[in-house]
């Protein structure tokens, strides 16, 4: 009676054919997957492992990197040499490589399209989704199902490399600054306008640059003192630009840096709006200031607690004056 070999599983046969036909030369199945793809997934474990064999077919045909054995699949970099023949090839990476950016960006580089093969995380990636939309060049609804991206991502990537759509989206509300990339942030002429929209407070949104731009900060603080807090810390230590924060309010000085908040102009200008003011103002050991001059703020604001009592005590008498008593009543009658 003639014995069978055992039934092999389907995942285990592709890798091991070769072993009941001894006569196929390990050489021969290298040559004929370079020139079938096709070819490697019957080859034996050791050709699917090896890294010329599998770059030859996956250069022929992305779907050749289903057959390569799981460790290299599983490799960082040679799946990197892969998705750079063909980004497509992603679809086939190990699940922890389609989450890693390097591959991903390297991906899309190549084909666009590659960015509906990485994880869902990266599909709702800002900067992934821009690269993909910029290689592709379609409509929004063509690019939200070519990409599998979400709808919001791709709104805000197609903004992203069309900044006056930007621009209309940031006239109608200044707010959006807080989502809007980093192009936008730093495009002087929507922050000019956002800050005169938000009364100074789009300030807050501007790129590190632009918070150095000392006619922007100005024209900032002039409408809104507590957003100095946003400004560079350089001209957090310029008088002029400090001192018209504290015109706003007083509270500005706190945001300062220790030179504004010694000056005595500074420090009158708020003063005289609260005497809390001087909270933020340095100590004398520190700043080297005179007694003399902080004796004159002292009085400064003894002289306004006196005047305050003055005019409250006046005005008491004044009511006190036009209240009628009853004893005055009883002798009118």
């Amino acid at each position: 009676m003639t014995e069978f070999p055992p039934l092999l599983s389907d995942s285990s046969a592709q890798y091991t054919r070769d072993v009941a036909d001894p006569k196929v030369h390990e050489g021969s199945w290298r040559n004929a997957v370079a020139e079938d793809w096709r070819e490697l997934e019957l080859a034996p474990v050791d050709v699917c492992a090896d890294h010329a064999a599998v770059l030859k077919a996956v250069e022929q045909n992305p779907d050749a990197f289903k057959f390569a054995a799981p460790e290299l699949r599983n490799d960082k970099s040679f799946v990197l040499q892969a998705v750079r023949l063909h980004g497509t090839a992603l679809q086939h990476a190990s699940d922890a490589l389609k989450q890693d950016r390097d591959i991903v960006m390297a991906a899309i580089a190549q084909d666009h399209v590659s960015i509906r093969y990485a994880s869902e995380e990266l599909r709702a990636d800002h900067d992934a989704v821009v690269e993909a939309m910029r290689g592709g060049g379609h409509t929004l609804q063509h690019a939200r199902s070519e990409l599998n991206a979400t709808a919001g991502v791709v709104v805000e990537a197609s903004h992203t490399l069309n900044p006056e759509m930007w621009r209309v989206k940031v006239k109608r509300d200044w707010r959006k600054l807080a989502v809007a990339p980093a192009n936008i942030r730093a495009d002087l002429e929507i922050l000019s306008s956002a800050v005169g929209d938000s009364w100074g407070a789009a300030l807050e949104y501007a790129s590190e640059e632009l918070r150095s731009d000392r006619k922007l900060v100005l024209e900032a603080v002039s409408r809104n003192g507590l957003v100095v807090q946003y400004a560079s810390a350089e001209l957090r230590a310029d008088l002029h630009v400090v001192y018209e924060a504290v015109r706003q309010t007083w509270k500005a000085l706190e945001y300062a840096e220790e030179g504004p908040r010694a000056d005595d102009k500074i420090v009158r200008e708020a003063f005289m709006q609260n005497t809390n003011a001087l909270q933020h103002r340095p100590s004398l050991e520190r700043t080297g200031t005179s007694c003399f001059k902080q004796c004159n703020i002292v009085g400064c604001r003894l002289s306004l607690q006196i005047l305050h009592f003055w005019k409250t005590k006046s005005l008491f008498f004044m009511l006190l004056s036009k209240t009628s008593y009853p004893s005055n009543l009883s002798r009118r009658r």
